[in-house]
């Protein structure tokens, strides 16, 4: 168990005691009282450790502990014992726990057998004692251990208990009076003045029902308490306690002074009520100033908390002429005793006078006075005269009538619907309860069954520290060991609350959570107008129909049934109370689930502990009263007649949907054609339409061919139906030739020309793709390499690698690579130069080569025969010459290629062409 780090580190003082500590200081004390015993050893033996009684407390006589009704708890519980670990024990030991009179009337019988199970060697095994094999009285507990390796029977230390299970005064004859009818008033003077009082006074108490030595009587004088004990000869007889004059001092003076006392026996029980009380009147001071009263109260007063809005009550103090004077400030000061005997004040802000002859009022929240309920409240003032004391006025007491407000459940934050997970590395469990004051003592218990019904018992109290008082609210971390040990069982979570002058502590409702998955317990709800197969036909619906829960022991009158009617969707869905073991579910939820499977269950809750208990499902159905009409399947991947394998790569969906759908119908597609196919079946749960997904294996399966699509639909026992096919077209893919295109041919460019339109040979081609979703989109990722136009014709534009790649209309491309070479462009020197100049142009520059004639013919043939040179003629920067002599040239005039001397003065300019 694991403290909130924020009140360990700020406060250091708060202190917190676990089960481990509590079974220490017991065996500490045992083997103290027992002469020293070390160990539980005596001789050297090791004899079996006493039982040990989680809550009890140590008594210095008569017992080694006492067990109070509050140990004993209601079925299924009992008294809570503990095994404490032994020497060798094994698995398969019989261990037998007995609880009986110290002198019994016959041979005592074991009241809880159990035989240790595999894995809890070592540890301490917690039991229930059956609370029906629980005497009061003087009670020895020992267990009996039959080891199971040897057979040998060895008993444990024995310890004795004194049990009472009864409250002291006995049980209260009119539970709608606020006092006890058992417990008679106190008996004292009328009236108390300085010149009558003493040292104290003596007030005397009847003797009441179950009386006994070592009783405490907690007289209350107003609201100061004073204890005595009753001593052996006082049994039975009244009993005379002085009231020392101090505390009567303290009470202050009032026109009825409250006394009443309530009984605390030796092992904590309470009585049930406080007694009835009696009044006297004291007068020990001088005061002239009248006590507060209620407004709206009869005298004597009494505030009952029942009758109460949000505003509360409101306390009146007269500002008399007499007795105040403009300025002075009015401070209400009311303390008040609950009626489990903790000390509650309430200070109202103070008020200034500020007119005379005029009633003040104070407001008491209601929170605070409910707190109150079957208890006492005392009101005074205390006037305030520049800032100096000027007097007190008289005390009023007030009888709080009411219920006595219940403490909340310890909240578990990790519960969802009364199940936690068993996984969880912690949990949080915070606890909140009007009034947290710091120095409270809260004791948490985790009590639960494991799934093996084994108890489990974890405890831990600690102080309420001041940032737990702060913020109204304590906060436990339970590690995941104490979690995982209730995997599959139960836990009951609980809290008792300990305060200053309290008698006994105030104990929370129990919560009760399911660790893990909730099991089925309980008996299916039944559906009379269902058919025994759970068919429920639409026509019996008309003015809804009624659930059943099976009357069963484990179900109380008092405890909270709902049902659950669960469909597919909310209109056909319902939850409610359960009244009378039955639930009307409305006809308009029963319509909304037509065709529909329905699942019915309902759980319990304990109207006393929380525990909830799951009943099995019924399984319905309610049959639509239209008839039966399959359509086609409808495909949900394409808009037209023909399927796309490369849009879906994934499958193509289609949709089955019919007149009729019931749920539990079983529908299975099938594809006939090149490739076919059936998919596993379907079962209809929701009545919305069923999706089938076509593999992408048998939609490329029958690529390029038709289909037929559609399905069956199986009812229960019934032959299948089929319904009507859609046919349809399955695309091819989209392809062209992917291996590399060479365009290799002499290429000359000019830039500015114009072309003729025929291209030069071997520097074009084309390809075409299909398949895909036509029309299709040809783009080059090198234009400036090659370019490629709508019809997939592809022109060398320079020399290198570019990709061609095709797209259709749904987005598939495919792709080949071109390979281009011989690609030139035209270079021009304007000269004047003779050819030997060309020539050494030329090869100035770099990649160039001759123009040579193959390169003149590719010229003629893109920008036509006669060439845009105006009247110039060029030489050709051939090196080698024309045959005998001379060098080419090209004539503009002939528009061909001559030869003529290097120095011919006509040739002026030079061509020569760079590759790209």
């Amino acid at each position: 168990m694991n403290m909130p780090a924020t009140d360990e580190t700020v406060e250091p003082d708060v202190q917190a005691v676990t089960l481990d500590d509590e079974r220490q200081a017991f065996n500490q004390a045992y083997t103290h009282s027992y002469g020293g015993v070390s160990a539980f050893g005596i001789m050297g033996l090791a004899p079996i450790p006493p039982l040990f009684v989680p809550g009890a407390e140590p008594l210095s006589n008569t017992a080694d502990i006492g067990i109070s009704r509050a140990l004993v708890r209601p079925a299924p519980q009992g008294l809570l014992v503990e095994v404490q670990r032994y020497p060798d024990m094994r698995a398969g030991d019989v261990i037998e726990v007995f609880v009986h009179l110290q002198d019994p009337a016959s041979e005592p019988t074991p009241v809880k057998t159990a035989t240790l199970g595999q894995g809890r060697e070592g540890r301490n095994i917690a039991l229930y004692v059956p609370a029906e094999k629980i005497d009061a009285g003087l009670l020895v507990l020992y267990c009996r251990v039959t080891r199971a390796r040897t057979r040998e029977v060895q008993e444990s230390l024995r310890l004795t208990a004194l049990c009472k299970l009864s409250a002291p005064g006995g049980p209260d004859l009119k539970k709608d009076e606020p006092w006890h009818s058992e417990l008679h008033a106190p008996q004292a003077p009328a009236r108390i003045d300085a010149q009558t009082l003493g040292e104290f006074i003596q007030v005397t108490l009847d003797p009441y029902p179950l009386m006994e030595a070592g009783d405490t009587l907690r007289l209350h004088i107003g609201v100061e308490p004073l204890d005595y004990v009753v001593q052996p000869a006082e049994v039975g007889h009244t009993v005379t306690l002085h009231v020392p004059a101090g505390l009567l001092r303290q009470a202050g003076d009032s026109n009825a002074l409250a006394l009443d006392y309530q009984v605390i026996d030796r092992v904590g029980n309470v009585s049930e009520k406080w007694s009835a009380r009696a009044f006297v009147q004291v007068r020990l001071g001088n005061t002239l100033l009248d006590a507060p009263r209620v407004l709206g109260a009869a005298v004597p007063q009494v505030l009952d908390t029942r009758t109460l809005g949000d505003g509360g009550a409101s306390l009146l103090v007269w500002a008399s002429e007499a007795l105040f004077q403009a300025g002075d400030e009015i401070d209400v000061v009311c303390t008040g005793i609950a009626a489990q005997g903790q000390r509650i004040e309430i200070r109202p802000p103070r008020q200034t006078v500020t007119e005379l002859g005029k009633a003040y009022l104070f407001m008491l929240p209601t929170p605070e006075l409910n707190r109150l309920s079957l208890g006492l409240l005392k009101a005074h003032y205390r006037l305030r005269r520049a800032n100096a004391d000027a007097g007190q006025s008289l005390h009023r007491y007030v009888d709080v009538l009411g219920s006595v407000p219940e403490l909340a459940r310890a909240v578990l934050v990790e519960a969802d619907g009364g199940v936690l997970d068993p996984a969880l590395a912690r949990c949080t469990v915070t606890v909140s309860y009007p009034g947290m004051a710091s120095g409270d003592w809260v004791k948490l218990f985790w009590h639960g069954l494991t799934a093996q019904n084994y108890a489990y018992v974890w405890e831990v109290g600690r102080t309420v520290s001041r940032n737990d008082a702060a913020r109204q609210q304590m906060t436990y971390l339970l590690g995941a060991e104490h979690i995982a040990a209730l995997d599959g069982g139960s836990l009951q979570l609980s809290y008792w609350v300990f305060g200053e002058a309290m008698p006994s502590p105030m104990e929370s409702p129990r919560l009760w959570v399911q660790v893990g998955a909730l099991q089925a317990e309980l008996a299916p709800p039944t559906v009379a107008a269902a058919d025994a197969d759970g068919s429920l036909a639409q026509v019996r619906i008309g003015q809804g129909i009624q659930v059943r829960i099976p009357e069963a022991a484990q179900i109380d009158s008092d405890d909270e049934v709902t049902v659950q009617w669960v469909c597919s969707t909310a209109a056909g869905s319902i939850e409610g109370q359960a009244h009378s073991f039955s639930f009307d579910v409305p006809e308009a939820v029963l319509q909304a689930g037509v065709g529909q499977s329905i699942e019915v269950s309902y759980l319990v809750r304990n109207h006393e502990d929380g525990r909830v208990q799951l009943s099995a499902t019924r399984q319905l159905r309610i049959i639509p009263d239209e008839p039966l009409v399959l359509r086609a399947p409808v495909v949900l991947d394409s808009d037209s007649q023909y399927l796309d394998p490369v849009s879906s790569p994934s499958g193509i969906r289609f949709q089955a949907a019919y007149q009729g759908m019931v749920a539990q119908d079983e529908v299975v597609l099938t594809v006939n054609g090149k490739q076919s196919y059936s998919s596993a079946p379907q079962r209809v749960d929701a009545l919305k339409p069923l999706v089938f997904i076509l593999p992408d294996w048998v939609v490329r399966g029958n690529t390029g061919s038709l289909i037929q699509v559609s399905y069956s639909m199986r009812r229960r026992t019934q032959a299948a139906l089929n319904s009507p096919a859609l046919s349809l077209q399955v695309r091819d893919d989209l392809a062209i030739a992917i291996n590399p295109l060479e365009l290799n041919g002499l290429s000359v460019k000019v830039q500015g020309w114009p072309v003729t339109g025929v291209p030069s040979v071997g520097n074009t081609a084309t390809r075409v793709a299909n398949g895909g979703v036509p029309p299709y989109t040809y783009t080059s990722s090198k234009p400036g390499v090659a370019s490629v136009t709508a019809t997939g014709l592809v022109t060398g534009n320079g020399n290198g690698t570019a990709v061609i790649t095709v797209t259709d209309q749904r987005g598939s491309q495919v792709s080949y690579p071109v390979l281009v070479s011989n690609v030139y462009r035209l270079i021009h020197n304007w000269g004047p130069l003779d050819h030997n100049q060309a020539v050494a142009w030329m090869l100035s520059l770099s990649n160039c080569e001759p123009c040579s004639g193959r390169a003149i013919a590719d010229l003629q043939r893109v920008y036509g025969r006669t060439l845009p040179t105006g009247t110039w003629h060029f030489w050709l920067c051939e090196k080698n010459g024309c045959g005998g002599s001379g060098f080419a040239f090209y004539h503009y005039t002939n528009h061909a290629v001559f030869c003529a001397d290097y120095f011919n003065t006509n040739i002026k300019a030079a061509w020569c062409i760079q590759r790209t």
